[in-house]
């Protein structure tokens, strides 16, 4: 009987104690597997179209092993080690990257961990007074993409809950691939002085910025792969 009594005793306490923790601790956030938080864009705000451009092979072309002319950077990796790169930027970046953030909200969105990607983002623009292009982006780096068996992906849902305003652009064909819809391919960049891939980028971004905004002036609901289909 006393045992009996003992053994419910301890049930009650022990639902208890699972009811007052549910009360006072706070839930855990469930997480999608690799998926990260990552900072939204401000899109929603300015109504601008986005752009999410890759780095490496798209806006610069970087290499391990020395090459006159080419601007030296270290990284520094979380385990303490370091290692010297060398980095050339795509002709005519500095000035694109200003020119198309006037009608985009512009990112980076790199596979490319932090500690490499940030060394070379911080001299984009930095002849222009308070490095105009870089305090205005935001950046996506490894975290925000998709780990596979084989590959790093790129995914625009990795960086917005809106994928209707946004262009994608890569020289990559998988990454424009995995985003199809959205997707905009350049050659890639292998550090040619004659290359005009990001002149000719400029162009086919505002035209499609005044396709967008010539369809929301006759009252069109079009997203804009609706307009990348349209050219």
């Amino acid at each position: 009987m006393i045992g009996q009594i003992l053994a419910w005793l301890c049930q009650l306490i022990d639902k208890l104690i699972t009811h007052i923790n549910k009360k006072i601790m706070p839930k855990k956030k469930l997480e999608l597997r690799r998926y990260h938080q990552i900072p939204r864009s401000i899109s929603f705000r300015t109504e601008k179209l986005r752009l999410l451009i890759g780095l490496e092979g798209t806006l610069v072309c970087t290499s391990p092993i020395f090459i006159s002319g080419w601007d030296w950077f270290n990284v520094k990796y979380p385990s303490g080690a370091t290692q010297d790169f060398y980095v050339k930027h795509r002709p005519y970046l500095d000035i694109f990257l200003l020119s198309v953030s006037k009608y985009y909200d512009v990112s980076i969105y790199t596979t490319k961990i932090q500690e490499f990607a940030v060394p070379i983002i911080n001299r984009f623009c930095i002849q222009f007074e308070h490095n105009f292009y870089r305090q205005k982006q935001i950046l996506f780096f490894t975290q925000s993409c998709v780990q596979s068996r084989h590959k790093i992906r790129k995914e625009i849902n990795m960086t917005t809950s809106n994928p209707h305003n946004v262009i994608f652009v890569d020289y990559d064909e998988d990454q424009c691939q995995a985003n199809l819809e959205n997707a905009y391919t350049i050659t890639q960049y292998k550090g040619q002085d004659d290359d005009i891939e990001l002149k000719n980028l400029e162009d086919f971004l505002i035209r499609a910025k005044d396709k967008m905004q010539k369809h929301r002036e006759e009252g069109h609901s079009v997203s804009i792969q609706d307009v990348l289909e349209e050219m």
